[in-house]
């Protein structure tokens, strides 16, 4: 049966940029994404328009991965290198399409200012970030806080990196912000460029894991503290919950924690 899918260029684009799979393997990096598709950068070489191709990633925020059949629609695009711009389409036929249109409605409902929810820890200040920051001013009421400033980033979703940075740039401090529960796609960023992490400290931070004999997947925290206190290696940290062995970091150890590295 012939796929239903649609002109990614066609519909409203947003600046997301997440891990791209193709079967087991990394096929790209995704650069923009839409109802109708996404467009990657990618480096594979037999990669032909018009084939069929299977993909799998994980929205920023989220825990478990878009498995959706796709079409590639075009190969080459102005605003990449035309040698590895790829934009794909999604087959609207598949229960995961809706997954990604909720989400995508979700970031165009919560356009509007973040909300802070700011609550006593230990004698300090946790703030609460959730939503989606689309311009540094929305975190301007956090200029004026005392120090230290600790921030739980669980529900945060950054579009552009560049906002993120002005925000912790104009915070009068001369302390690290402390950052917890950091989701999957903030360290996705702070791999990809050192500068991204200026100014901070992760405290705590969630990792993509699985059971080889489930196949269960889920994202468990992880404690900076407990990693570089005791040495131990995040691989085997954690049980399955259904058959209770041990469970597999789901990624490149060194990749992934390259982060704590910069």
């Amino acid at each position: 049966m012939e796929q239903r899918t649609n002109d990614p260029r066609q519909s409203e684009r947003f600046p997301i940029r997440i891990p791209v799979y193709a079967r087991e393997d990394y096929f790209g990096t995704s650069v923009d994404l839409s109802e109708s598709g996404m467009l990657i950068r990618s480096a594979a070489k037999a990669a032909r328009e018009g084939a069929s191709l299977s993909v799998r990633f994980t929205l920023p925020g989220r825990s478990e991965p878009v498995v959706i059949e796709t079409r590639i629609a075009r190969i080459g695009e102005q605003s990449v290198d035309p040698q590895s711009g790829l934009g794909l389409s999604f087959d609207t036929r598949e229960s995961t399409h809706r997954v990604v249109c909720d989400y995508l409605a979700t970031l165009k409902r919560d356009r509007a200012p973040l909300q802070l929810k700011i609550a006593a820890d230990a004698g300090r200040r946790m703030v609460t970030l959730s939503g989606v920051l689309t311009d540094p001013l929305q975190l301007s009421a956090l200029q004026s806080m005392p120090q230290p400033i600790l921030l739980n980033l669980r529900d945060l979703t950054i579009l552009r990196e560049e906002d993120w940075l002005s925000f912790i740039y104009t915070l009068p401090t001369t302390k690290p912000v402390a950052l917890h529960d950091c989701p999957q796609s903030f360290i996705q960023k702070a791999n990809r460029s050192p500068q991204f992490l200026a100014g901070q400290e992760v405290r705590s931070f969630f990792a993509p894991y699985r059971c080889a004999k489930c196949d269960r997947e889920s994202e468990r925290l992880l404690f900076v503290q407990h990693l570089r206190a005791k040495g131990v290696q995040p691989a085997a940290l954690f049980t399955c919950d259904d058959c209770k062995l041990p469970m597999e970091l789901d990624t490149v150890a060194d990749e992934y924690l390259k982060f704590l590295h910069h």
